[in-house]
């Protein structure tokens, strides 16, 4: 699929349903799944005109395709999806309950992170954990994205609640402190806690 709007006006001259047809015969990824994923911004802007409603449809892996956007960290389609879905498209949460600020903050998507937090309330974003219990910053340590966190880490200090975000605990029983002790280098350990430090002055 090469995310042509024009072939896919033409294909609905020829069949109007064409698009609820394929949705419905199978669970595994409909037009805007692809073109979200592919980054095909002009395609994803006229599926979402036609079905509004596949912005929120989930693949047979749980995602949406926002998270498939934000994971493959094209934002022009993150921006599109947003403008156009439903305003709660940014809490939406995927089999594992992430949402797409949980995928950003995993690949390091900082670009599309701000994109996110423009559109969505920053302590609900925020709040939301995993259903391991991760927050944000979990994932960011978890994942070795130590700009991510360090943004994510600024931000919370703006909210509510930033000291119990800070040492929540996952399902295992591990902080984004202990976390950083355990999986990363001695560089990205010190600087993790230097931050930490700072936050409490």
């Amino acid at each position: 699929m090469m995310g042509d709007a024009v072939a896919l006006d033409d294909l609905l001259k020829e069949d109007p349903l064409v698009l609820w047809r394929v949705s419905l015969s199978s669970r595994a990824e409909t037009s805007l799944h692809v073109a979200s994923l592919a980054g095909h911004v002009d395609f994803v802007r006229k599926i979402v005109e036609l079905v509004p409603s596949f912005a929120q449809e989930p693949n047979k892996d749980g995602f949406a395709p926002i998270h498939l956007a934000t994971g493959a960290g094209h934002l022009e389609v993150v921006r599109e999806l947003l403008n156009k879905g439903d305003s709660d498209l940014c809490l939406l949460k995927d089999k594992a309950g992430r949402t797409p600020l949980h995928h950003a903050a995993m690949k390091g998507r900082i670009h599309i992170i701000d994109e996110l937090l423009s559109k969505c309330p920053h302590q609900k974003a925020m709040e939301q954990v995993t259903s391991n219990g991760e927050t944000v910053l979990h994932l960011a340590v978890k994942n070795s994205q130590f700009g991510t966190f360090k943004v994510l880490f600024e931000i919370s200090k703006k909210l509510e609640d930033h000291e119990g975000r800070v040492n929540a605990k996952d399902k295992e029983g591990k902080t984004v402190f202990e976390i950083a002790n355990t999986n990363a280098t001695n560089h990205v350990q010190v600087s993790i806690s230097l931050i930490y430090r700072s936050s409490l002055c």
